[in-house]
Order: C-alpha cells, then structure tokens, then sequence
C-alpha cells in the first residue's frame, strides 16, 4: 500500500473467494478503508475448468434438476444446447483435455471507493459491484463458456460456487452474454435450436 500511494504499480496475489471479499481482506489485514480506495485500482480472480475433448464432443440434454441452482436463470437455460465429451481414447475416456480459465474482473469506480469509504459490508460491495460496475461474476463467466461449448454444465458447478448475492432478476440470460460477449454473439448463442422446441415437419416451411 505505500508503495502503491507513491506511484508505483504493485501486484500481489493472496487466497480470497471472489473479487469484492478481496477488498474485505484487505480491511481484515488492518488496512484502512480510505487506504484500499485509494490504492487499488482492480482485482482479477481466477478458476481453472476441465475442457471438453475436441476430438469426442457432443451435444447433449440437461436434466432440468441440473438448472436449479441458477434461479431466475433457471427456466431460460432450459432447452439451450450444451456439450459433453463422449470420451475417446485421445483424452482417456474422460470427455476432458486440458483447462480453461474463469475470470472475475472487478475495476473500482466512483460508488465502489464510496462504499468503501462508508466501511460497506461484503455484501453491500458485491451489489454495488454488480448494480454500479457491471461486475460479471465467474459463475456468469463459467456458463457463458459451458454454453460455447468449451466445458460442461456440471463441471461449472463442481469447481464454481452459486452465490445468491448474485441471483439478480433484473440480470437475466440475455444481459449477462452481453456483458461477457457483446449483443451479435449473444443474440447468435439464444438464437440456437433448443432441444425442447418441437421439429418441423418434413415438406413444411422451416
């Protein structure tokens, strides 16, 4: 920290479960509030997630259990095509080779450095983060990916935690590919064909 008020840029890397609970930590350490406002200017955590075997992926249907966690999102991912890998010999039979990334990238702005100012609890920074930042959680981050298809919906919810700070209604399905991808690719991702939508029948228009 007073190596960052002099003008230096620091990085430093410590155990936290998502980006606002860092600033948290940060006070936990016996830093002022006043001190992390000033000197921090982001906070990136990261996951690492199994990837679907190129050589052996398929799509497949979701039980509508597996939904459940995400709330309001619930119903909306119903339908949508997901992937899994079959398993080969290239990856093992396990349907995985290699890793991907999740990120969460919090940016403090304005509100953000007046939350912190007002000794704001974790909570109340995550929503402001969220309401104020256009924080997109791993969570978000992690199914916008299981829905590229790069990894599956059950190894998201083995490795990310739900939240239910960041169940918002007012964030739905639409929105959060947006912030992760930009409106085309998110309008081409719900565009797809879903699987609970009836075929048309041969001879008749599409």
């Amino acid at each position: 920290v007073q190596s960052a008020l002099t003008g230096h840029r620091v990085f430093s890397t410590f155990h936290t479960e998502d980006t606002t609970g860092a600033l948290v930590r940060l006070a936990d350490m016996g830093i002022e509030n006043y001190l992390i406002a000033y000197t921090t200017q982001g906070v990136l955590t990261q996951r690492l997630l199994r990837t679907i075997c190129h050589y052996c992926k398929e799509q497949t249907a979701v039980d509508p259990k597996t939904f459940l966690p995400f709330g309001p999102l619930a119903k909306e991912l119903q339908g949508l095509p997901f992937y899994r890998g079959k398993g080969c010999q290239r990856c093992g039979q396990s349907g995985f080779k290699g890793r991907i990334g999740v990120h969460e990238l919090l940016i403090l702005n304005d509100p953000l450095r007046d939350g912190l100012f007002l000794r704001k609890t974790a909570g109340e920074l995550r929503h402001l983060a969220r309401t104020r930042a256009n924080l997109v959680s791993m969570m978000e981050d992690a199914l916008y990916k299981a829905l590229k298809g790069y990894t599956t919906l059950e190894e998201v919810l083995r490795v990310i935690p739900v939240k239910e700070t960041d169940q918002s209604a007012d964030r739905n399905l639409e929105k959060i590919l947006q912030l992760c991808s930009g409106e085309k690719e998110a309008a081409e991702i719900l565009a797809a064909p879903r699987s609970d939508q009836p075929k048309p029948r041969e001879g008749s228009a599409a």
